[in-house]
């Protein structure tokens, strides 16, 4: 899963586009070739809407990198230098606050030391880390080994991280591992990690200590990256955004990261085995039961359900029972049903995909794939947002984001025949069960039948597969009515069998339970990806409003009590170049502890 903005940045400027993108000559181009700036043709460049970031190994220490930043100079083809600084290859992330993909990483390893005409670098500058200096997918990257431009997107779709765990505005990247030994009798693993907020790197390394054979990908690991941080913070030089994350921000992370204790509270996220024919399947506990004997149940529904054509989608007040011993929280994503053995290698009508580098829209609902005789396959797609227009795209231009749980054949075009999805000729229908082309007929495309058939064995993706014996417990009713509230001490966790889990800071939603109902429908009907019933309850509404529309709801009730609601610090958005804080810095006289090349 690569970490790019899903929009075109918005900075000081409105763009739907970056500048750089627009122009025949980008700053790039410009930064290695003349100007202000003392950098080579060698120089790593990647993009950003206000210009560009220049990469080279630092001439002060061979274990540090410089980052530059250069901006085009009015309408002159000079490019303007107005920040650097130095810091080791992954310092330099956080400093700036994003990610070097793992070729750019590679690259400056391997880069020859670079003398630099002025090597003074600037003061730290929280303006760095808005939007305007940020690469997003569609950011131009050039690499010196490469004849040819690239894009940030792509660069981190071909090496994503081993494990990405996201939860609110935290995640955690498990980049990689490399062997290394402490003696030649221990060789152990050293494990790179980000950590992010508000989708900003604020802390880099790789140096995490693992023993050989360790899970990377289990939660053991997410924990040891939390803990790995807070036990080095003291030992280092901290950035502002490190100090204001450690101060404000880190007990939260470590709560999140921390399982919660049996029995497992309504909204909890686990694993269930114990499953007959099925890997352990991952979704949320919706209440526990207590056996005749004594003994104790969950009442959990399956991450799957949530999928275009699952059985369980309509059946808003079902949920599965297991037996307390075969249940463990976890830290996983919901299971979008791209893994195990049905993964699908084309999706269907109704999946979600995200694109790699295509600056016209970052995701969207697959409608139709298509695939044609020596020609690689394409889908159309429907952009997220008000966008009306179809986009055909490669297959290899899009991540699948999540998958379709359409059983047959049928059941998918009678799907489409209610959306008013027509078919056209050289589409692929693929279902759990069968698939087919569409060919041409005497009325027009048909798909062609008997469609060719397989085994569905996932009792859980496919509960009602005639592969299968009956899923046991399938069906079965809630005892309890949603929806279903817990309260934390700053959060609130509402489950509701259309909308799931739904986890609210307490002040909004306390204050928009205050609202009639058909006020808060209002607020809630421009929210992106949000379908509502006819039937929510007032508790649902106030969680949805509370949980997309925070500030709006704590703004009109200070408007409607005539008090003056706080207001965040702002935070200046471009560069003062007459400010005290481009003065020159001093770099520490040795690497940060762990954080060397």
């Amino acid at each position: 899963m690569s970490s790019v903005s899903d929009q075109a940045p918005q900075g000081g400027q409105t763009v739907d586009v970056p500048p750089c993108l627009q122009q025949k000559e980008p700053t790039i181009s410009m930064a290695t070739n003349g100007g202000n700036s003392d950098h080579p043709n060698s120089a790593v460049g990647i993009e950003v809407p206000a210009g560009a970031w220049m990469f080279i190994r630092s001439a002060r220490r061979t274990d540090l990198i410089t980052a530059e930043l250069v901006l085009r100079n009015g309408t002159s083809k000079e490019a303007a230098s107005v920040y650097r600084t130095d810091s080791t290859l992954w310092g330099i992330e956080e400093r700036l606050g994003f990610a070097l993909p793992t070729d750019v990483q590679k690259t400056l390893q391997e880069m020859p030391v670079t003398p630099a005409a002025r090597p003074a670098v600037s003061a730290p500058s929280s303006w760095i880390r808005t939007a305007d200096y940020q690469p997003w997918r569609a950011s131009i990257v050039v690499l010196p080994q490469l004849s040819g431009l690239t894009t940030y997107g792509s660069l981190l779709s071909l090496d994503p991280p081993i494990r990405v765990w996201e939860n609110g505005p935290y995640r955690i990247d498990v980049v990689d591992s490399t062997l290394a030994f402490n003696n030649r009798e221990n060789p152990a693993l050293r494990v790179a990690y980000r950590i992010w907020h508000d989708e900003r790197v604020i802390f880099a390394a790789n140096t995490l200590p693992a023993p050989l054979g360790s899970d990377l990908q289990g939660d053991g690991t997410l924990r040891r990256i939390a803990d790995h941080v807070l036990a080095g913070a003291k030992r280092r030089t901290l950035t502002a955004s490190q100090r204001e994350f450690l101060t404000h921000r880190s007990d939260e992370l470590q709560s999140l990261l921390t399982p919660p204790a049996a029995p497992y509270p309504i909204g909890s996220r686990v694993k269930v085995r114990g499953l007959a024919g099925a890997t352990p399947a991952s979704g949320i506990i919706t209440d526990t039961v207590v056996a005749d004997d004594g003994s104790l149940r969950y009442g959990w529904r399956p991450d799957v359900a949530r999928l275009p054509g699952h059985p369980m989608g309509r059946l808003l007040d079902r949920r599965l029972l297991a037996p307390a011993q075969h249940v463990q929280p976890t830290l996983s994503s919901p299971d979008a049903g791209l893994t195990g053995t049905q993964a699908p290698d084309i999706l269907a009508y109704g999946a979600k995909v995200r694109t790699i580098d295509d600056p016209r829209f970052a995701t969207g609902t697959v409608l139709r794939a298509i695939l044609k005789p020596d020609s690689p396959p394409t889908y159309d797609v429907q952009p997220d947002g008000n966008s009306p227009d179809l986009v055909r795209i490669p297959a290899a231009a899009v991540e699948p984001l999540a998958g379709t749980a359409w059983p047959t054949v049928q059941a998918l075009l009678d799907a489409r025949t209610e959306a008013g999805i027509p078919l056209e000729h050289g589409e692929l229908l693929i279902t759990l069960r069968e698939a087919t082309f569409v060919t041409d007929g005497p009325t027009g495309p048909q798909p062609a039948l008997p469609a060719q058939e397989w085994p569905s064995l996932d009792p859980i993706l496919d509960p009602d597969s005639p592969d299968l014996p009956a899923l046991p417990n399938y069906g079965i009713p809630p005892t309890t009515t949603p929806p279903r509230i817990v309260i934390e001490d700053d959060y609130v966790r509402v489950f509701d069998p259309r909308h799931e889990l739904l986890i609210a800071p307490n002040q909004p939603f306390e204050t928009a339970l205050t609202y009639p109902r058909e006020k808060l429908i209002e607020l809630l009907i421009p929210a992106p990806d949000l379908h509502l019933g006819d039937d929510e309850s007032l508790v649902t509404l106030a969680a949805l409003a509370a949980r997309h529309f925070p500030d709006e709801i704590i703004d009109a009730s200070a408007a409607r009590s005539g008090s003056t609601p706080e207001t965040k610090d702002s935070i200046a958005t471009d560069p003062d170049l007459s400010s005290p804080e481009h003065q020159a810095e001093e770099v520490p006289e040795s690497p940060e502890p762990g954080l060397g090349m």
